[in-house]
């Protein structure tokens, strides 16, 4: 839905300025179930400047946030996340992908 659109997108921004403790905590205060928590998270650590293997991150991400949009095919926040991942590797065409269906599921 388009708060929890609007939610997502401030806990991003949050982590992009990095404020890592501000978006850590704005997460925890969303609202959201545990597991939207959990892949939100760890994609929060593929952003982390301070990051010791951030390949790691990134691969661990990738397999979790694809678990859960295995299994929670309704919701807009992991095609968003996985967008937002295949932009920063320079894969815009399978971005717009994620991101046209992520928009598709918050307007369901």
């Amino acid at each position: 839905d388009q708060s929890s659109m609007a939610i997502l997108h401030e806990i991003l921004e949050l982590m992009r300025s990095h404020h890592v403790l501000s978006a850590r905590d704005k997460l925890r205060s969303s609202g959201f179930s545990e597991p939207r928590q959990a892949i939100i998270e760890r994609y929060l650590e593929t952003l982390d400047p301070g990051s010791h293997d951030p390949g790691g991150a990134m691969n661990r991400a990738l397999s979790e946030i694809q678990v859960y949009s295995q299994e929670n095919e309704a919701d807009f926040v992991a095609p968003l996340l996985l967008s937002r991942i295949y932009a920063r590797a320079e894969n815009e065409k399978l971005a717009k992908v994620f991101l046209a269906q992520a928009r598709r599921l918050a307007d369901a």
